[in-house]
């Protein structure tokens, strides 16, 4: 006989455990859509809370059962819930396990933009639909097979709410670079991009951890489920300055994680801020207030980590117009103005005319300050 295990405690205090939820009928329902049995034996299991799902046990054959909620909640419950489940999938040491996902009666719009990308990274990680219908009607869901597509539409949703700053994706040409947070309901969203861009590509992918609200790491179950692909290196947002003020970063561009993700949530996807070059691994962070000079300063390591990484103080630029900038040919004047230096001749100075295709930026004050500090004024 089938056995279904269902949690019997709550993990979200506004929704009730799936024990208390889910009726005879439609745990009916999700046995004979996976087994074509309609006899079951249910077990309550009060040890297990994280994540809204249930697990179907049918002989040597182990499925798990996402349940969607009864009405739409917000983002951050669906998005912890998924990764969750699929966590406990690829964590779970068995043969035959498969992951499947199972619509109640909905109550509001539960194909918002949001959602429908979230339900294509799930059809991304295998996740078998048992009753798309009754949740999404007509609705055609396509696996992404192509990780540019799904940046474009993670940029997309960002765009149309620009409160959702939780994870960034850069192509760099010979690798993808993720820049997620690693806390709460952020540490998911980061754990179901990592799992969806494992399945689609066979680059290097450097996962950059964003570490907030004291966090150390996303959770041991998602790095876990996130290293068995054997595709990402996992990273953290160091920026170390040691106790002869020195600093410990790489010297090729990647800098401060930290640094680059404040960029990201401040200006969007990489853009030179000079010309119209938008090709991601030909852009860099650059600061304003250098780095070499933040060190010398007599304050605290933790002031010099603020600045540093301090979106203010940097703006995108390309290869050659950083080039440019540090090393004094280019520079911009309190009032955003881009300035050739004289040092250039006729000629050079013509070529970086013609490669500078904008004349001036908007600074706001702290971003002036930093200028100030620049150059020492």
């Amino acid at each position: 006989m089938v056995e279904i295990i269902i949690p019997n405690k709550r993990y979200n205090r506004d929704i009730p455990n799936l024990g208390e939820d889910l009726t005879d009928e439609e745990l009916k329902d999700i046995c004979q859509k996976i087994t074509g049995q309609t006899s079951f034996k249910k077990t309550l299991d009060n040890n297990w809370s994280t994540g809204r799902y249930i697990k179907l046990v049918d002989n040597d054959k182990i499925h798990f059962v996402g349940i969607s909620g009864r009405k739409v909640s917000g983002r951050n419950s669906f998005i912890q819930t998924i990764a969750t489940i699929f966590s406990a999938y690829i964590n779970y040491n068995c043969r035959h396990k498969y992951l499947d996902y199972y619509f109640l009666q909905i109550t509001g719009n539960n194909k918002t933009n949001f959602l429908k990308f979230y339900y294509r990274i799930m059809k991304t990680i295998n996740f078998n639909f048992i009753n798309l219908q009754v949740g999404l009607g007509n609705l055609v869901l396509e696996k992404y097979d192509d990780v540019i597509k799904l940046i474009n539409d993670k940029n997309t949703i960002r765009k149309s709410n620009t409160a959702n700053k939780s994870s960034f994706i850069t192509n760099e040409g010979c690798e993808y670079r993720i820049y997620g947070k690693s806390f709460g309901a952020n540490s998911k969203e980061t754990a179901l991009i990592c799992f969806a861009i494992s399945f689609i590509t066979d680059k290097p992918v450097q996962l950059f951890q964003i570490l907030d609200n004291n966090s150390k790491s996303i959770s041991e179950n998602d790095k876990n489920a996130i290293l068995s692909f054997g595709k990402i290196n996992i990273i953290n947002d160091t920026f170390i300055f040691d106790e002869t003020n020195d600093i410990t970063e790489d010297n090729n561009n990647i800098r401060s994680a930290r640094f680059i993700y404040n960029l990201l949530s401040k200006y969007g996807e990489k853009h030179c801020a000079l010309c119209d070059c938008e090709i991601d691994n030909l852009i860099q962070a650059a600061h304003i207030w250098p780095v070499a000079d933040i060190k010398k300063e007599h304050i605290s390591l933790e002031e010099k980590k603020k600045y540093a990484t301090d979106e203010n103080n940097g703006i995108w630029l390309c290869e050659n117009h950083h080039k440019l900038f540090d090393s004094g040919l280019i520079t911009i004047s309190l009032d955003g103005k881009i300035l050739l230096s004289n040092k250039l001749n006729a000629i050079c100075k013509k070529y970086v005319s013609f490669i500078t295709t904008i004349n001036c930026i908007t600074l706001n004050e702290q971003m002036v300050n930093y200028f100030k500090l620049r150059y020492k004024l």
